[in-house]
């Protein structure tokens, strides 16, 4: 019965054994990337359960749904949680999984429970920071890759977001990076950091237009601190 589950789906197969090559083949040969096996299982359920990040990256990337559960309530962020996986747990996270799930009975469940449970401390700890604090894919710096962070700050992602003053920002968090030397270069962190100075410079002269190699206001350069200020406060 296995083997015939796995000739029907050869996604799910290729997703269980974390073969990426294969994944992206099927995704491009036009595999239903949401497919699920006989438990209610889908790909991206499979690549959590198994820590498979790469495949995982893959299929978020392709649009699979971070948030589809099976009929008991079981998500991807449930198992990436019961495995303890903390770089998993933050992908999925950079992807807007959800924290609060509903099992069959109706009872809600969180991640932070279900890491906790299962005596993970290090993955409860950045979830209790990450909950309330990490509100945006920008925010996940550690985890996503330097072109998904060039995408998001492409599509308007603010390096000054927060959930309240005194919070973590993106910009905030890659300067902490940088100071313990995890801020490499071709880094998401080092992207963001280099993304600073001109938006800054644009909020503070008052304009969004982005501004060019031989823009007059790179004078400025003098004055980060007092520009960062007054583009925080009109953010």
């Amino acid at each position: 019965m296995e083997e015939l589950e796995i000739l029907e789906a050869p996604l799910l197969d290729a997703a269980r054994r974390g073969d990426t090559a294969k994944v992206r083949r099927l995704l491009a040969e036009g595999a239903g990337i949401d497919q699920i096996d006989k438990y209610g299982k889908s790909a991206l359920m499979l690549v959590s359960i198994y820590n498979h990040l790469e495949t995982a990256s893959v299929l978020l990337e392709d649009g699979a749904d971070v948030n589809q559960a099976n009929s008991w309530g079981f998500a991807p962020m449930s198992a990436a949680c019961i495995g303890g996986n903390l770089d998993m747990v933050q992908l999925l996270s950079s992807y807007g999984a959800a924290r609060t799930f509903t099992n069959r009975d109706r009872t809600k469940c969180t991640a932070e429970e279900l890491a906790t449970r299962t005596g993970h401390t290090a993955l409860t700890a950045w979830l209790v920071t990450s909950t309330r604090k990490w509100t945006t894919p920008l925010h996940h710096l550690t985890i996503i890759p330097a072109a998904r962070a060039h995408a998001l700050l492409r599509k308007g992602a603010s390096i000054l977001a927060a959930t309240a003053p005194g919070d973590p920002t993106p910009l905030s968090l890659a300067r902490e990076l940088q100071a313990k030397g995890e801020a490499a270069e071709g880094s998401a962190a080092a992207l963001v950091l280099s993304w600073w100075r001109p938006r800054l410079l644009a909020l503070a002269m008052g304009t969004h237009t982005r501004l060019g190699a031989e823009s007059p206001f790179r004078h400025l350069v003098g004055h980060h601190a007092a520009i960062e200020m007054i583009a925080e406060m009109g953010s």
